[in-house]
C-alpha cells in the first residue's frame, strides 16, 4: 500500500512539477565548461547543476534530507527506540520532539509530527505535546497549517523523487520519507546533475525550513500567576532563568523568587481557571492537570464558580489531591 507521500508522487508522475518544466533533462557531458552552480553561483568543474557544498554543507540537500527524516540516513538502529527530532539545538525555542508527538512506538519526524498535528489539530506549544485540555475549551489554538505545510513537503520531495526515477531508472525501496531520503542520498552523484536540482533544492530547503519552524516549540515560560494590577487581566510570565517575570498586558514587573514565595502564601486562596491550575501548581512543584480538575468539577467533588471558563479555589484541588494521595499510601 503506498503512503501519502507515495500518493503524492503518483499524483505529479503525469503533471507539471511546481517549476514548470515537464519531464526532466541532465546536463550533457562537455557542458561544463564555465559552468557555476544553479543555487549558490560557485564554480563547478564538472556536468553538475549544483556544486558539491550545496549537497553536503548546512542546509545543503544531503542535510535537509536528514533533517527532514530525523537524521536517518546513516542512522539505523536496531530494536524499537524511535528517533527524535531536534531542530536547530541552541537556538530560540525548545527544538525537541517528545513522546506525546507521535502515536507509542512510532518514530518521530517532522512529516509524522506534522500529521498527527493536523490530525489533533492541536497546535506546537511551550508544553509537552501537543494537546487539548480536558472539559469543553482548548487549552491551544486549533491549528489549521501542519496540513499545509505536509502537502508542500510531500510535493517538493516528490518532485525530486520523480526525477530521478527517470534519469536513474531505479526507485526507492519504499516509498517514505525515510526511503525516498536514502535512495536519494545514494544517487546523489546522479541527482546533482539534474537541470531541475537547483529549483528542487530551493523548494525542499523553503518547505523543510518553514516545516521545522512550525513544529519547533517555543521558549518555555514560568506561569507566576494572575497580575495584582487592578483591573489589568494579565499574567506573571518568566523565561526559565529571569529574575523578574513581566506581565503580558501591563508591563508590571515582579521579582521571581519573591513573587514565587507569595504564591506559596497566598496559593489556596486563589480562584482560579482549570488551566491556571495546571500551570501554577507545576511551577510549585505538582502539577494538577487541567482534565483532572474539570473531572473532579463534573463529579461534584469540588465546588466552582460558573463562568465561561469555570474558576475553582486552589486550596479545594490541592485538598483533594492530598486526600487522593492519602487513600493511596
Amino acid at each position: 500500500m503506498l503512503s501519502h507521500l507515495g500518493h503524492t508522487l503518483v499524483m505529479l508522475s503525469d503533471q507539471y512539477n511546481y517549476t514548470g518544466h515537464k519531464g526532466c533533462r541532465v546536463r550533457r557531458p562537455g557542458a561544463s565548461q564555465g559552468n557555476t552552480c544553479g543555487a549558490c553561483n560557485k564554480p563547478v568543474d564538472d556536468n553538475g547543476t549544483l556544486c558539491w557544498d550545496c549537497i553536503r554543507e548546512q542546509h545543503g540537500l544531503r542535510d535537509l534530507l536528514s533533517r527532514l527524516t530525523s537524521a536517518v540516513i546513516g542512522a539505523e538502529t536496531g530494536g524499537k527506540k524511535p528517533l527524535r527530532v531536534v531542530i536547530r539545538p541552541g537556538e530560540v525555542g525548545r527544538g525537541r520532539s517528545t513522546v506525546w508527538d507521535t502515536p507509542s512506538g512510532e518514530a518521530s519526524n517532522i512529516p509524522r509530527m506534522l500529521r498527527e498535528a493536523g490530525t489533533r489539530q492541536t497546535a506546537f506549544t511551550d508544553g509537552a505535546g501537543t494537546r487539548t485540555r480536558g472539559g469543553d475549551v482548548p487549552s491551544v489554538r486549533v491549528d489549521y497549517r501542519s496540513a499545509s505545510r505536509m502537502r508542500v513537503l510531500e510535493t517538493a520531495l516528490a518532485g525530486l523523487a520523480r526525477d530521478m526515477t527517470r534519469v536513474t531508472s531505479t526507485v526507492p525501496s519504499s516509498w517514505t520519507w525515510g526511503g525516498i531520503a536514502r535512495w536519494v542520498d545514494a544517487n546523489m552523484a546522479s541527482a546533482r546533475l539534474l537541470e531541475s536540482a537547483p529549483a528542487h533544492l530551493a523548494a525542499l530547503r523553503a518547505a523543510v525550513l518553514a516545516a521545522e519552524a512550525h513544529v519547533d516549540r517555543p521558549p518555555t515560560r514560568r506561569y507566576l500567576g494572575p497580575c495584582d494590577t487592578g483591573g489589568c487581566g494579565g499574567e506573571y510570565l518568566a523565561a526559565p532563568d529571569a529574575v523578574e517575570a513581566v506581565c503580558q498586558v501591563c508591563g508590571g514587573r515582579v521579582v521571581v523568587s519573591a513573587r514565587r514565595d507569595e504564591l506559596l502564601d497566598r496559593a489556596r486562596e486563589m480562584w482560579l481557571t482549570a488551566v491556571d491550575i495546571e500551570r501554577l501548581t507545576a511551577e510549585l512543584g505538582e502539577r494538577v492537570p487541567d482534565s483532572t480538575v474539570d473531572s473532579w468539577r463534573r463529579r461534584g467533588q469540588i465546588p466552582f464558580l460558573a463562568g465561561d471558563p469555570a474558576r475553582y479555589l486552589l486550596g479545594d484541588v490541592l485538598g483533594r489531591l492530598e486526600a487522593r494521595k492519602r487513600r493511596a499510601s
